[in-house]
């Protein structure tokens, strides 16, 4: 499985529609699929499908936590409490 660098939001977004799209197509009857990551450009075969449904499950969990990131806030008061 080949895992993403530091990406951002929207380039984790544009690989999981072209995942989804990579799946669509697969499982329609198409024999081989090209995906880029970065600059590389990786091959799935219908028997592959599997390895691909785990890259877009790890896309959506990089994802997740990019818009789950914590936020801190401080609060003073002037006023003693």
């Amino acid at each position: 499985m080949i895992t993403t660098m530091a990406l951002t939001l929207t380039e984790l977004t544009a690989s999981l529609s072209a995942v989804d799209e990579a799946i669509a197509k697969l499982m329609s009857g198409e024999r081989v699929i090209r995906i880029s990551h970065g600059d590389r450009m990786a091959e799935y075969g219908q028997a592959k499908l599997g390895d691909l449904q785990d890259y877009k499950s790890s896309l959506i969990s990089e994802i997740n936590a990019l818009n789950n990131r914590p936020r801190h806030f401080r609060i003073s008061s002037t006023k003693g409490v």
